[in-house]
């Protein structure tokens, strides 16, 4: 409550009362400095801004394995996009997991046709889901041997 900038701040008369009252539970939390915020303390502008470039460099996490996908319907399209490309079994599962999270959806909103702005929208991604999906298989499925060597 001692920086002007929380919504918590009290000055003035009012902050000598509640430090004042002896009915009050004084909680102290310290919570350690990010390297730019150390950085920008010290006076170090350039090297705090090279320390939030380095920063934006770093990727996203990706998740391990379907089981830690826990909200399907917010991939965006360019990870979808990501993960036909690697066709790996896992990729394949989570664009899976989306088309029957899409279908689900769909499904719910059975009593509305195609002039309904959201199923329309919810049709359209179910749609780039499925020929992703076929993106995926096909990249994942080896070619038919046609009896000859490639070299």
């Amino acid at each position: 409550m001692d920086c002007s900038g929380c919504g918590l701040f009290i000055g003035g008369e009012r902050a000598r009362w509640v430090h004042d009252d002896p009915n009050l539970l004084r909680v102290t939390a310290e919570v350690p400095m990010t390297e730019v915020q150390r950085l920008l303390d010290q006076g170090q502008r350039d090297a705090a801004a090279r320390e939030l470039e380095a920063g934006k460099q770093v990727p996203p996490p990706v998740p391990p394995s379907v089981a830690f996908l826990t909200n399907p319907a917010g991939l965006s399209d360019a990870r979808l996009t990501e993960l036909a490309n690697l066709a790996t079994a896992d990729a394949h599962a989570q664009l899976k997991l989306i088309l029957d999270d899409l279908i689900a959806t769909l499904t719910e909103q059975r009593g509305k046709d195609h002039r309904n702005v959201a199923v329309t929208a919810l049709r359209n991604r179910l749609a780039f889901v499925q020929e992703l999906i076929q993106r995926c298989n096909v990249q994942t499925d080896p070619p038919a041997d046609s009896g000859t060597h490639p070299i």
